[in-house]
């Protein structure tokens, strides 16, 4: 049966022309390479090699086996460096679900470091709110996904990222231009934009929830699920909006953002992904979220 070691053993000696530079460069005796040379002939049933031949000269099969060879080795050697890579999660593919508040400063940076670290990863990219994160991980659709905490669930792990303060967004002719802060009962008589809040978690639950616990019910006019379309709502006088204040690094025209009176209320960003899912480079990209250098 001819194995890889015997192309190799062929390569070499073809490659030196001569059996005593092909052993060394080989780390191997002389002898030995012979021996294998002759069975490799032996189990093509044809010569490769002229014999008695000074230097050492290939049959015209033998040229074309070498050349064959030489494609089938290289072949071989990428395609062993690809799994080892892939092993190591060098290399391979990885599904990434986000929530769009993530986009204005934390996801850019965690893709920019995971990118330079690991170029040979395929990322798929995909927007999802919390929800929707959620049952794409229990489905196995998505890897990880970068969102708002969940409710404790054995399938699925999560590692918190960062807590992130929330701003009043405003229409620029509003009243509360030239202020510099507000509380967050001051909302109370004020018309609203919100996010959907069917379904726990999501950013427009945490809106409900906040308000209610500072002893208020909010006075929602629209809903949207879309971040960039509650801006929108707000540069059209429509309402004011509680977002968070990673949005602040994009301007709106017709939008200002005013932070609210500390205590501020927070929420968190977390990195979701199954227990059970052992891949290295979900292991590499929770490395670099970890790492906080984003």
């Amino acid at each position: 049966m001819v194995e890889i070691r015997h192309l190799r053993y062929f390569i070499a000696v073809a490659q030196e022309s001569n059996f005593s530079r092909a052993a060394e460069k080989l780390h191997i005796s002389q002898p030995p390479l012979s021996q294998q040379i002759q069975k490799l002939e032996e189990d093509l049933g044809l010569m490769l090699i002229e014999r008695g031949t000074r230097p050492v000269m290939l049959t015209e099969a033998g040229k074309f086996f070498y050349q064959q060879a030489l494609g089938l080795v290289d072949q071989f050697d990428q395609f062993i460096d690809k799994t080892q890579k892939m092993a190591r999660g060098e290399e391979g593919a990885l599904t990434i679900a986000f929530v769009s508040s993530s986009t204005y400063e934390l996801m850019p940076g965690i893709l920019r470091n995971f990118r330079k670290l690991y170029p040979g990863v395929s990322l798929n990219l995909i927007e999802m709110n919390t929800p929707q994160q959620l049952e794409s991980l229990k489905n196995k659709q998505i890897n990880v996904g970068i969102g708002r905490p969940f409710p404790e669930n054995p399938e699925i792990e999560s590692h918190w990222i960062l807590d992130e303060s929330v701003v009043v967004a405003i229409p620029s002719e509003h009243v509360w231009t030239n202020k510099t802060s507000v509380s967050l009962t001051d909302l109370k008589d004020e018309d609203m934009i919100n996010f959907y809040w069917s379904h726990e978690p999501s950013f427009g639950n945490f809106v409900m929830t906040t308000c209610r616990k500072a002893g208020f019910e909010p006075h929602v006019v629209q809903r949207t699920g879309e971040l960039q379309t509650a801006l929108g709502l707000v540069a059209a006088g429509i309402g004011v909006a509680l977002l968070p204040e990673s949005v602040e690094h994009t301007s709106r025209e017709g939008v200002k953002y005013i932070p609210l009176k500390t205590p501020s209320p927070t929420i968190s960003m977390v990195a979701a992904y199954r227990k059970d899912d052992s891949s290295p480079i979900l292991k590499r990209f929770l490395d670099v979220v970890r790492s906080g250098k984003y």
